[in-house]
């Protein structure tokens, strides 16, 4: 009669493996009995209906509803993202002095741009004697006409901190 014997290396492989088995069934078990709660309660509340048939069709029903809601809402969504492109969000503000001999930064371009970049600049130029204000149309941050570097520093800042 042979005698069998094993090494140390495979004794340990031999005990994980079972240690894995066990734990295997240990969570297979756990599942199971999960499972079948659920199901028990699924039963429950179809058996204390008169027409387990009827409870589904309004089930059904609500989920249509639902689905058709949600359609609805999602054109909402996308028209609203539409609306909310081609609105002003970006707003930026520089003063400064017109003339050197005028103090107290009372000239300015205030920068009003959308989404895409689009909008107008607005630049007063205050004097000692008038003030003139001018307006340039924006198209993609940039302009027909030429901009003063206070300009473009007011587009800048509409977009400061903007990811694009």
């Amino acid at each position: 009669m042979s005698s069998l014997f094993f090494s140390d290396s495979t004794l340990i492989v031999l005990a994980g493996a079972n240690v894995l088995t066990l734990v295997w069934v240990i969570a297979l078990t756990i599942y199971f009995r999960r499972v079948q709660a659920a199901q028990e309660r699924a039963g429950a509340s179809l058996r204390s209906e008169p027409n387990a048939l009827q409870v589904l069709g309004s089930a059904v029903d609500d989920i249509e509803r639902l689905t058709a809601e949600n359609v609805r809402l999602a054109a909402v969504d996308a028209r609203h993202r539409g609306i909310l492109e081609e609105t002003v969000r970006h707003v930026g503000v520089v003063r400064f002095d017109a003339f050197q001999d005028i103090g107290g930064e009372l000239s300015f371009a205030a920068a009003f741009l959308n989404e895409r970049g689009d909008g107008v600049i607005i630049s007063s130029i205050n004097g000692r004697s008038d003030s003139r204000v001018y307006a340039k149309p924006i198209i993609e941050r940039r302009s027909e006409f030429p901009l003063s570097q206070e300009e473009e520093e007011s587009i800048r800042q509409a977009y400061q901190g903007v990811k694009t």
